[in-house]
């Protein structure tokens, strides 16, 4: 999981500020060589930080946990990506 967020540098990417209400967000944070950087993606509009959140969840497995939340997301917006 650290050697993506590495490879997508991750600790660079721009925050959003953008709230949007009734809509469905995924929030990455990550602690890397003592920074620490939170980023957030909704407003019914998926990029970056989605497509991340979904390599992550396979990498880690975690719909195993949680579902297909993500998953179902990137169904709904495919051309996003």
């Amino acid at each position: 999981l650290i050697q993506k967020l590495r490879d997508e540098d991750f600790l660079r990417w721009e925050e959003k500020t953008d709230l949007c209400v009734d809509f469905p967000d995924v929030r990455i944070t990550a602690n890397l060589n003592g920074q620490r950087k939170s980023l957030v993606e909704g407003c019914n509009g998926p990029g970056k930080v989605l497509t991340l959140a979904h390599e992550l969840d396979t990498i880690s497995d975690t719909k195993s946990w949680v579902g297909n939340v993500r998953e179902e997301l990137l169904q709904e917006h495919p051309s996003s990506h």
